[in-house]
């Protein structure tokens, strides 16, 4: 009976440790899917904003190109793409302050979300 009851124990626990983990995962899928779509959202402001700016055409070009890579590789569960994209937005953005006032610190928490659900 002792090992009977040991044997049920143990696939208790198991029990438990999976559904904690399956709830967990669930938990940073939604964290993550949310942290996508708000910058998916932020990101198309930005590039509204630059398509709307005076820039010149090729300097519009080169940052939307930055934008879009970050828009792109979100999704990629690549932890390297998205802090490679990230850092580069991030120094586009310190090069125009005024299109991107507040952007970083927003985005920044956000991709550390999507880098921890990753």
């Amino acid at each position: 009976e002792a090992l009977t009851e040991e044997e049920n124990r143990r696939a208790r626990e198991k029990e438990e440790r999976e559904d904690t983990e399956r709830r967990e995962r669930e938990l940073l899928k939604k964290v993550y899917g949310s942290s996508v779509k708000t910058i998916k959202e932020i990101l198309l402001a930005d590039k509204q904003k630059v398509k709307e700016s005076k820039l010149e055409e090729d300097v519009k070009e080169e940052i939307l190109l930055v934008v879009d890579m970050l828009a792109n590789v979100l999704e990629s569960e690549d932890k390297d793409a998205v802090t490679y994209a990230f850092i580069a937005y991030k120094y586009v953005a310190k090069t125009k302050p005024f299109l991107f006032f507040g952007r970083v610190k927003k985005i920044s928490k956000l991709v550390k979300d999507i880098l921890n659900a990753i």
